[in-house]
């Protein structure tokens, strides 16, 4: 595992233990993965870009969940999709 995905794993790890919230997650992992720079392995690349997908569906808005459950998740949801995605994150 290389530095970076390092980094983005500490960051979904602090989110999983509950240390954040989903909103800040949000806040911090896209910033995060929009100005990136390194160059990242692609295994790892595109684990950390399904994570990025995963947060970028996350709502608190039950309505939107509602009228597109395929695309928008609740924080629980949330939980679940980011801690599958990093089981496979090398």
């Amino acid at each position: 595992m290389s530095s970076v995905s390092g980094e983005y794993r500490a960051l979904v790890e602090t989110f999983l233990a509950r240390e954040i919230d989903a909103p800040k997650l949000v806040e911090i992992y896209l910033k995060k993965f929009k100005n990136e720079t390194r160059a990242i392995p692609e295994q790892e690349f595109k684990v950390i870009d399904e994570i990025f997908a995963d947060i970028d569906s996350y709502t608190s808005d039950i309505s939107l969940i509602r009228e597109n459950p395929r695309f928008y998740v609740d924080e629980a949801q949330l939980r679940v999709k980011v801690a599958e995605a990093l089981d496979r994150l090398p």
